[in-house]
């Protein structure tokens, strides 16, 4: 089925809607034989009344089995479409009726098939009758409206209300027609009015339930009386006691005024009363049982803020102690890296300082592969020593305070790539910087991140005559996006999530030195700016690294 429900109301849906399929087509079926077989009994179950039209039997039938295969689970496109087909039909030879009825035109399918066949013709009992007619084009509206769902393979809501409403509607106007050959009324019943057979009110009715069975409980009317909401409940309680007291009620009263000489104005009142005390009845049971859940939820909601109140106590004696000892060990760990860095500077310095007092003392006594052997050493404590640096460094913009003010960005670049022109004055760069980037941030924690944007830059364009870096910014959806550009080695996008990550190198220490630090360090800071930084690059033609910085600077 379509709806999605509980297991229980699944399969308490599911059996409903079968048993009203298959009593529908019973009755179509028992009709039908009567009519073949000239047994009154089996198309007219009170002797005398109206039987069920030959065009309702066949009807009804395909009505039933329709609704015995919309319970299967899996049907096949061909057999949808087919059952789309079929209700269409069912619904367009209602509407027919209905036209003839309204209108007088012969338009009926079913004339048009008697007129061969004079003796029926001519009875009026074969006819199905107007209300029939109606009934019919109900329940076939309602059934195509389900299998076209199945058909798309989508619940449309909509569709599905409608559904269930139809069904409902069939359902009342069933109910009423059964109630008046209980009450003997000939308005509704008799040829002479408003002709309907007592076995089609009854497979309507089937249909109707059948109809509001398999759209389920998502749908209504079913979706108003499930759930565990007060409402539900109250509808659960109340509704069916009240029909049902009334029914009996009237039935009562029906008999007793037949079958006895009581004054029916004195039977009358006296019947008021009787309802009048049922109902009180009933609703002092309700009333009851609605306190006592009322009153259980009231406890349970009062227990549940308790033991919230005592969690959140809890939780806040926790998050305090788990503070204070995040608060020690970020402090140990502190000292901790100062006391190492430290520790391992002063061992690192002394190797590089031996190192290079023998190379520049003992050269002529050492063969060449002993120098190399000394100049590795001394790279490798330099490396070393950067790499400590970095890691302090990594490790401080992520506790330093930071003092928010504006920052100027072009003033800090140009002020960085002087100062690597500086270092570097072979280099011919050619840079390009945007002016006047202002940003709301911390001016030293954004000169760290830019040092190392721009210091990659130069790196990267060491191999390129052409070396180019350009610093600029952008606006997308209202948003600021700065760009550090450079014609350089570049680096290939597969492996860009690493890019961000400590000690993860794209490229090897021959072709370009580095401890893989700095772009973390980068992401680091950036994120304390409530900005985030990301990077697009081709290999050998160059890379973008672009970030924001939270609030732009008016």
């Amino acid at each position: 089925m379509m709806v999605d429900l509980s297991p229980a109301d699944d399969r308490r849906n599911l059996l409903i809607a079968r048993f009203c399929g298959l009593g529908a087509m019973f009755i179509g079926i028992a009709g039908m034989a009567g009519w073949i077989f000239n047994i009154p009994a089996l198309n007219s179950i009170i002797p005398g009344y109206k039987p069920i039209a030959i065009s309702a039997t066949i009807l009804f039938v395909i009505l039933g089995g329709v609704q015995l295969l919309l319970t299967h689970p899996r049907l096949s496109p061909v057999v949808r479409l087919f059952l789309l087909a079929v209700t269409l039909f069912v619904t367009l030879f209602g509407l027919l009726e209905i036209v003839q009825t309204v209108t007088g035109a012969p338009v009926s399918i079913e004339d048009a098939i008697l007129r061969h066949y004079p003796a029926l013709f001519a009875n009026p009992d074969a006819n199905i009758s107007p209300v029939a007619g109606l009934l019919v084009f109900l329940i076939g509206l309602a059934q195509a409206c389900y299998v076209y769902q199945q058909v798309v393979g989508k619940t449309i809501r909509p569709l599905s209300h409608a559904v269930g409403i139809v069904g409902s509607l069939v359902m009342l106007i069933s109910a009423i027609f059964l109630l008046s050959y209980l009450y003997r009324a000939p308005l509704l019943y008799s040829t002479a009015y408003i002709p309907i057979a007592a076995l089609a009110t009854l497979a309507a009715l089937l249909s109707g339930i059948g109809l509001i069975t398999t759209v389920g409980d998502a749908a209504v009317p079913l979706r108003w009386f499930s759930g565990p909401s007060m409402r539900a409940r109250l509808l659960r309680a109340f509704l069916p006691l009240t029909v049902l007291l009334m029914l009996l009620l009237s039935v009562t009263q029906y008999l007793l005024t037949r079958l006895t000489s009581i004054n029916p104005a004195i039977f009358a009142p006296v019947i008021v009363i009787i309802f009048e005390v049922i109902i009180t009845a009933v609703i002092l049971h309700v009333a009851r049982a609605m306190g006592t859940l009322i009153e259980r939820a009231e406890n349970e909601r009062r227990q549940a803020e308790e033991a919230l109140r005592q969690l959140n106590a809890n939780l806040e004696d926790r998050v305090r102690a788990r503070t204070a000892e995040l608060e020690t060990a970020v402090k140990e760990l502190e000292a901790f890296s100062y006391s190492v860095a430290h520790d391992l500077r002063s061992p690192l310095r002394s190797l590089d300082g031996f190192s290079k007092y023998l190379l520049e003392h003992s050269r002529e006594r050492l063969n060449a592969q002993e120098q190399d052997y000394l100049h590795r050493m001394r790279m490798a404590a330099q490396r070393m020593a950067r790499l400590i640096d970095d890691l302090l460094n990594l490790a401080h913009v992520g506790r330093t305070p930071m003092h928010i003010e504006t920052v100027n960005l072009s003033e800090l670049a140009t002020d960085i790539l002087a100062g690597l022109r500086r270092r570097d004055p072979q280099r011919q760069v050619i840079t390009t910087i945007a002016p006047a980037m202002l940003v709301q941030g911390d001016r030293g924690l954004l000169q760290i991140a830019l040092e190392h944007l721009l210091a990659n830059a130069w790196k990267f364009t060491g191999k390129r005559e052409d070396a180019r870096i350009i610093f600029g910014m952008d606006l997308q959806d209202g948003v600021r996006i700065f760009a550090v550009r450079d014609n350089g080695a570049g680096f290939d996008m597969t492996y860009a999530e690493k890019l961000f990550t400590p000690f993860q190198r794209l490229h090897t220490e021959d072709e370009f030195p580095g401890t893989g630090i700095g772009l973390a360090v980068v992401q680091r800071i950036i994120a304390r700016h409530g900005g985030r930084v990301w990077a697009e690059a081709e290999k050998d033609s160059g890379a973008t690294v672009y970030f924001t910085v939270g609030k732009a600077a008016s």
